[in-house]
């Protein structure tokens, strides 16, 4: 086991390597080919864009995935390897629906594995070894760095082969990774499973734990680039007319003969400020219009994804913000349908948010009706993701009927956050890891309030921890939000008040019970033991 470990991390690396190196090579935006081996000539080459090995799904995998006999390779699998089999290829199809991101294993899997040979009764073949890059292609880009292959005796050669072949990995059962790289595969296929399903997704999890750092990582998945995101913060004066869009006034300037000066400015000015209504889009309107840009696209090109971010949406009153648009979330899900993503429901808008869509784009009425055939929907390109911090108190509840239309997704707790291994509390805990803290803290919150909402996350502080920020950041929130009315359950007897806290700081703050408690957790950390468990 330990020899298969070391290959897997060559190989791996090995791998990474090669592809950062046609990454800089071809530039940014730039890509490469695999040739999927054993494959007649008619089908499509499988296009490679990052050095994660990761590949637009678009419309040339809707051509591939038409000349697959699914019915034929599903019944030729083992009952075992049926409803698996199945299931990656309900993935697949999904995510090519959704202009999602896939993963080249995945795409393996579900597409080019049963057609290799239809009786094997495993599910999926090894990417790294049957997909193949062209030998001249390769030097052609790059014929410095790929000039020593002009010796090799094939016209094609894995990335396996590459990797060995490049950085001199001797031993050659590179298979030594299936087991591992079909955990993998299981892993990647549950999440883009859930990606593609998922255009309505409520991040939530206890205060700092990353839930807006997790979405971001979440972008390349779901093919949405930075400059595609409408973001907003819901808080309680927050309303339907700010989120959506509403006819107001809107203040312009016009051209006069002569100068004006303000009484607000000592500056004078040739342009006379006047009043006049319009429709004022919010950030609702601005994704939707967004969305339908991004879906006018070259069919040659696969379409991108525009993203709504609502940061703390429980903050306002949802159910009111978002109004009839409520309606609008529920998705169509069935892959086989032409409108797969989009509103399982229409509802009418405004004719003068409509005007201001059509403006915006272009269109005429012939367009509009084109497109918004069964009425005004969400694009399938439009993903809306929140996050929800359960903690706070002054929150509006959501009802069920509104949740049920999200996807709710719990970030948990990263104890083992590598970023911040190194952090320590201030003085007089100096000695203590920040790590071990909050898995101590979050165990005695846990044991006192009954729930897990009130944890401690891995990020509530930064990457650094002042004394002033430990006492106005962290003993605050325990003292005030967790154990007011029972104190005693970390602090010392003798603290009484959050001033106590101020003046005894330098001698201690914790009772020994609660420091006992954090160094048995260190020390099953450091003897290999798991510590606490996670909640």
């Amino acid at each position: 086991m330990e020899c298969k470990i070391k290959i897997v991390k060559q190989i791996s690396d090995a791998r990474k390597e090669i592809a950062l190196k046609l990454e800089e090579t071809l530039g940014r935006g730039g890509s490469f080919k695999l040739y999927p081996r054993k494959l007649d000539k008619n089908f499509i080459d499988v296009i490679v864009k990052d050095a994660e090995i990761l590949t637009i799904a678009n419309e040339n995998f809707k051509q591939l995935y038409n000349k697959v006999d699914f019915e034929r390779a599903y019944e030729s699998k083992g009952d075992k390897y049926k409803d698996r089999f199945k299931r990656t290829y309900d993935t697949c199809h999904a995510a090519i629906k959704s202009n999602g991101n896939v993963s080249l294993n995945t795409t393996v899997i579900g597409v080019i594995g049963p057609l290799f040979d239809p009786e094997r009764f495993s599910n999926g073949y090894n990417v790294h070894n049957e997909l193949a890059f062209s030998i001249k292609e390769l030097q052609d880009e790059n014929p410095e760095y790929f000039g020593s292959l002009s010796d090799y005796k094939y016209e094609y050669i894995s990335i396996n082969d590459l990797a060995k072949l490049m950085f001199n990995i001797q031993d050659s059962d590179v298979n030594a990774e299936d087991d591992g790289e079909l955990d993998e595969i299981d892993r990647a296929s549950e999440d883009m499973e859930q990606l593609t399903y998922s255009r309505n997704k409520i991040l939530f999890g206890p205060p700092g734990v990353g839930k807006s750092y997790s979405i971001k990582t979440k972008l390349n998945l779901i093919n949405v680039k930075e400059e595609n995101i409408t973001r907003i913060t819901f808080h309680p004066e927050y309303s339907y007319y700010e989120f959506v869009g509403q006819y107001k006034p809107v203040v312009a300037y016009e051209k006069i003969v002569g100068e004006i000066r303000y009484p607000s400015s000592s500056v004078t000015t040739n342009e006379k400020a006047f009043v006049y209504y319009d429709f004022v889009p919010g950030p609702f309107t601005k994704a939707i219009i967004n969305a339908l840009k991004l879906g006018e696209v070259d069919n040659q090109k696969a379409p991108e994804n525009a993203l709504l971010i609502i940061e703390e949406i429980n903050r306002g009153n949802s159910t009111a913000i978002f109004g009839d648009v409520f309606q609008l979330l529920d998705r169509i899900n069935n892959v086989n349908s032409q409108y797969y993503g989009e509103s399982e429901y229409s509802i009418d808008i405004s004719a003068e948010m409509k005007e201001h869509i059509k403006k915006e784009l272009g269109w005429e009425e012939e367009d509009w009706n084109k497109r918004f055939k069964r009425g005004f929907v969400i694009p399938s390109n439009l993903y809306i993701y929140s996050t929800m911090n359960t903690s706070d108190q002054s929150l509006y509840p959501m009802d069920s009927a509104f949740k049920r239309r999200w996807d709710m997704e719990y970030i948990y707790i990263n104890y083992d956050e590598d970023k911040l291994s190194d952090l320590y509390l201030p003085e007089p805990y100096k000695d203590i890891k920040w790590l071990d803290f909050i898995k101590s803290s979050n165990k005695e919150i846990v044991n006192y309030t009954g729930v897990d909402d009130k944890q401690i996350g891995q990020w509530f502080v930064g990457n650094s921890l002042s004394k002033s920020e430990f006492l106005g950041k962290v003993i605050s929130y325990l003292w005030f939000d967790v154990f007011r009315y029972d104190p005693q359950v970390i602090f010392k007897e003798e603290i009484k008040t959050f001033d106590d806290i101020r003046s005894l700081y330098s001698k201690g703050i914790f009772n020994n019970e609660f420091i006992n408690s954090i160094k048995i957790a260190e020390d099953n950390i450091d003897d290999g033991g798991e510590g606490y468990e996670r909640d």
